[in-house]
């Protein structure tokens, strides 16, 4: 908040930094003496600010939350990793951003069912120490949210997507390409799967795929190699020409 003081010759000074500020009830909001407001807790109060004598009020009404809600209510993650959440605040029926929308990660009190297995910082950043399973409360207003923690030795990862090399191949008859598939995992590595691949061909008599996975060029034409891993289908196409 900010405070002005008009003089008799109607000159006006921002003097919020030197006066006095007091909150008539420091059990709905307090106020510091650089004028900035706190929410405590429900209710109404009177933020006061005292200078030269004069005295002026601001008449503030806190109000339950209709809802307080988390951005991720269920978090799994390793040990020693962390993850990062927030807390919001409706006050309302149509959710507004800073209308009636509020992130509140700062000023929730944390209460935990098992701090052996994870706990949380006041802003909201989760910390994995031991394989369970948890809960995390946020609690503002009187006003409760729950955060489901599952702590696990080993993230589980699934393939986002597989990849040939080469991509295609144009040979002529009688000669062979080797073929290396990698997959990339929802963590992000890349590991070549080739021995796991299924292998299939549009027309064997063209082109097919040996024990050994090399791509075999048998007669002039075309042909689609079909690589296939825990669910996914690449195609390889080959062209071959003769000789």
């Amino acid at each position: 908040m900010n405070a002005y003081a008009e003089y008799t010759d109607h000159n006006i000074t921002q003097v919020d930094l030197e006066g006095k500020w007091e909150s008539s009830d420091e059990s709905v909001a307090t106020v510091d003496q650089n004028g900035v407001v706190t929410w405590v807790g429900p209710g109404q109060a009177y933020i006061y600010f005292n200078y030269g004598g004069l005295k002026d009020s601001v008449w503030i009404r806190n109000v339950k939350p209709n809802l307080l809600f988390s951005n991720s209510p269920n978090v799994m993650l390793e040990p020693n990793k962390s993850k990062d959440v927030a807390i919001y605040a409706f006050f309302g029926f149509v959710p507004r951003i800073g209308v009636n929308l509020f992130e509140v990660t700062n000023q929730v009190k944390w209460t935990f069912s098992d701090e052996s297995v994870a706990t949380i910082s006041a802003d909201g950043h989760i910390i994995g120490h031991a394989v369970g399973k948890t809960t995390i409360t946020a609690t503002f207003y009187g006003v409760s949210t729950t955060i489901n923690v599952e702590v696990v030795e080993k993230y589980p990862t699934f393939t986002l997507g597989i990849s040939s090399s080469p991509g295609y191949i144009v040979n002529s008859i009688g000669s062979t390409n080797e073929v290396a598939i990698h997959a990339m995992s929802s963590d992000g590595t890349i590991k070549e799967v080739t021995a796991e691949v299924t292998w299939s061909t549009s027309s064997p008599e063209v082109a097919e795929v040996t024990a050994d996975h090399r791509i075999v060029a048998k007669s002039e034409g075309a042909a689609v190699i079909f690589a296939e891993y825990e669910g996914i289908k690449i195609i390889i196409p080959v062209i071959v020409k003769p000789n």
